[in-house]
Protein backbone atom coordinates (compact mmCIF):
# COMPACT_ATOMS: atom_id res chain seq x y z
CA UNK A 1 0.00 0.00 0.00
CA UNK A 2 2.58 2.38 0.71
CA UNK A 3 4.06 2.01 -3.04
CA UNK A 4 0.78 3.18 -4.02
CA UNK A 5 0.00 6.12 -1.74
CA UNK A 6 3.61 7.52 -2.68
CA UNK A 7 4.50 7.29 1.20
CA UNK A 8 8.18 6.17 0.15
CA UNK A 9 8.44 9.45 -2.57
CA UNK A 10 7.58 11.71 0.20
CA UNK A 11 9.45 10.27 3.03
CA UNK A 12 12.68 10.39 0.87
CA UNK A 13 12.16 13.85 -0.55
CA UNK A 14 10.81 14.86 3.45
CA UNK A 15 13.97 17.53 2.96
CA UNK A 16 13.60 18.54 -0.15
CA UNK A 17 9.43 19.52 0.28
CA UNK A 18 9.83 21.16 3.81
CA UNK A 19 13.41 23.56 2.41
CA UNK A 20 10.75 24.49 0.06
CA UNK A 21 8.27 25.93 3.06
CA UNK A 22 9.65 29.21 4.29
CA UNK A 23 8.64 29.21 7.68
CA UNK A 24 10.08 25.11 7.90
CA UNK A 25 13.48 25.57 6.56
CA UNK A 26 15.16 25.52 9.73
CA UNK A 27 13.91 22.16 10.68
CA UNK A 28 14.87 20.73 7.31
CA UNK A 29 17.59 18.32 8.72
CA UNK A 30 15.15 17.12 11.55
CA UNK A 31 11.93 16.44 9.71
CA UNK A 32 13.44 12.86 7.65
CA UNK A 33 14.01 12.01 11.58
CA UNK A 34 10.80 12.70 13.18
CA UNK A 35 9.18 10.84 10.05
CA UNK A 36 11.29 8.06 10.70
CA UNK A 37 10.31 8.40 14.80
CA UNK A 38 6.66 8.25 13.48
CA UNK A 39 6.63 5.36 11.84
CA UNK A 40 8.19 3.09 14.48
CA UNK A 41 5.81 4.53 16.66
CA UNK A 42 2.46 3.94 14.41
CA UNK A 43 4.03 0.31 13.55
CA UNK A 44 4.28 -0.75 17.36
CA UNK A 45 0.97 0.77 17.65
CA UNK A 46 -0.60 -1.24 14.61
CA UNK A 47 0.92 -4.27 16.14
CA UNK A 48 -0.86 -3.91 20.16
CA UNK A 49 -4.21 -2.68 18.02
CA UNK A 50 -3.50 -5.17 15.73
CA UNK A 51 -4.86 -8.13 17.70
CA UNK A 52 -7.90 -6.44 19.38
CA UNK A 53 -9.27 -4.77 16.83
CA UNK A 54 -8.59 -7.13 13.25
CA UNK A 55 -7.33 -6.72 10.18
CA UNK A 56 -9.77 -5.14 8.22
CA UNK A 57 -10.68 -2.40 10.36
CA UNK A 58 -6.80 -1.65 10.80
CA UNK A 59 -6.50 -1.89 7.13
CA UNK A 60 -10.18 0.55 6.52
CA UNK A 61 -8.59 3.57 9.22
CA UNK A 62 -5.07 2.89 7.80
CA UNK A 63 -5.79 3.62 3.99
CA UNK A 64 -7.98 6.90 5.37
CA UNK A 65 -5.14 8.09 7.24
CA UNK A 66 -3.38 7.61 3.98
CA UNK A 67 -5.66 9.17 1.66
CA UNK A 68 -5.68 12.02 4.26
CA UNK A 69 -2.07 12.75 4.68
CA UNK A 70 -1.48 12.36 0.92
CA UNK A 71 -4.81 14.78 0.21
CA UNK A 72 -2.80 17.20 2.26
CA UNK A 73 0.88 17.17 1.04
CA UNK A 74 -0.98 17.27 -2.58
CA UNK A 75 -1.98 20.82 -1.06
CA UNK A 76 1.35 21.90 -0.16
CA UNK A 77 2.49 20.73 -3.29
CA UNK A 78 -0.13 23.24 -4.88
CA UNK A 79 0.84 26.13 -2.72
CA UNK A 80 4.38 25.59 -2.74
CA UNK A 81 6.26 28.64 -4.75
Amino acid sequence: MQQLTGTNAIVTSATIIVSGIPSLEDLTNVVPLILNVAQLVATIGTVAVLTRVGRKPLTLIGNLSLAVVDIAMGILFVFQK
